[in-house]
């Protein structure tokens, strides 16, 4: 809920100049994504995706919000929408992938057997 609050009083309250709006949109994407996060964990799968939806349009390849949009993907049992989240971070992340990512994509692919 703190998360929440604080985007909504950056939205209404922040008016600055190009310097400050970048410090700005730097904090307004952590928000999203420990917002995110801790949807995530209260197993709010519909709002984290959202916030990991805003977080993308600051950032479009924040592995972050992939990741946690593919895990809530994953637990709402759309796994193409997961697979696709993951393959982008593999996409952008070539030279090293997280043992998170690919034991993501594990349990998606064992999902999809079951």
């Amino acid at each position: 809920a703190l998360y929440e609050k604080s985007l909504i009083f950056y939205e209404y309250c922040f008016d600055g100049n190009a310097s400050e709006r970048k410090s700005a949109e730097k904090l307004r994407l952590q928000c999203l994504l420990n917002s995110a996060a801790c949807f995530l964990h209260l197993n709010r799968y519909r709002k984290c995706i959202e916030q990991c939806d805003e977080a993308l349009e600051i950032d479009c390849n924040n592995k972050k919000a992939l990741f946690r949009r593919a895990r809530a993907h994953r637990f709402m049992d759309k796994f193409d929408l997961a697979e696709k989240d993951l393959m982008k971070i593999i996409e952008t992340r070539r030279e090293k992938v997280s043992m998170e990512v690919e034991n993501e994509i594990e349990l998606i692919s064992s999902r999809r057997q079951d």
